[in-house]
């Protein structure tokens, strides 16, 4: 099994995500949202390879249903004067560096396009699509491996450690802080939804939905077991196969770092605004 990069674990038919903007961008949705992936959190998953690199389009799946939200998402802006979009990022990277102590955080800002890249992941999420295209700056070096229990197949636990140091970054940063700076960045965010051409919901909505579809995705106990398909791999449980591409990508990160992730989705979802009923319990 892969990473971020190596969305080619698991098997989706369907077309690939749009591109246009997204070709232009990776993302800075762990650092907001998701996981990034993410997240940080977040983000899923194609179909696996062993020594091939051949790829397959995610799938998307429809919109998670829900009213209206009750009113504008974010926290308190600050009262600057922001750049025009395509010459933000100098003033981004200095706002984000400032939303955690985390030594590594950094590191995750030296992409270009960081609104842009934001409003792409977050709307791929609450698609279902995974964002991994986006995110491949973010590729842990080590592998996803499987093991073998008989004639079984499994995810390899040790695998998931390869993600602490995502979770460990999100789950440091400033809740307050960081919706605060939503609302600071929300015209130049409005703007480059609208450069999508997704002019029927607000971004407030997508981003309302992507963390709903995060916490949404179930923390799984190990053994998790798979089953051969082709030259990948999917999981031997249908209803985790179902789940979107993005929850599956979300799945990578194991339960201790997802726990530690929903915790801090659950605290910006609530300090955004978004009423608690509306949040799922992982």
């Amino acid at each position: 099994m892969q990473d971020f990069a190596d969305h080619q674990l698991y098997k989706s038919e369907g077309t690939p995500p749009p591109s246009n903007a997204d070709k232009r961008t990776r993302t800075w949705l762990i650092i907001v949202v998701a996981v990034i992936f993410l997240g940080i959190a977040g983000y899923t998953v194609r179909s696996c390879q062993q020594g091939s690199n051949s790829t397959q389009g995610e799938t998307a799946s429809p919109p998670v249903l829900m009213e209206e939200p009750l009113g504008a998402l974010g926290g308190v802006a600050d009262p600057i004067t922001l750049p025009e979009l395509d010459k933000s990022d100098a003033l981004v990277r200095k706002l984000l560096g400032d939303l955690s102590s985390h030594p590594s955080l950094n590191k995750w800002l030296i992409t270009d396009n960081l609104i842009r890249q934001f409003v792409v992941v977050v709307a791929n999420i609450a698609e279902g699509i995974t964002p991994a295209p986006h995110l491949s700056y973010l590729r842990p070096s080590s592998k996803f491996s499987i093991v073998k229990d008989g004639r079984s197949l499994q995810l390899d636990p040790t695998s998931y450690k390869r993600y602490d140091l995502t979770a460990e970054i999100f789950s440091s940063l400033d809740t307050v802080k960081t919706v605060n700076l939503y609302a600071t960045l929300k015209p130049r965010i409005d703007e480059a939804y609208l450069d999508l051409g997704s002019p029927d919901t607000t971004f407030d909505q997508i981003l309302e939905q992507s963390i709903i579809r995060l916490l949404d995705t179930p923390i799984l106990k190990d053994p998790v077991s798979l089953h051969r398909q082709g030259i990948g791999y999917i999981f031997a449980n249908p209803e985790i196969e179902n789940l979107t591409d993005a929850q599956k990508q979300y799945l990578r990160f194991g339960s201790r770092n997802m726990g530690l992730a929903n915790q801090k989705l659950r605290e910006m979802g609530l300090a955004l605004g978004i009423p608690e009923d509306r949040l799922p319990i992982p």
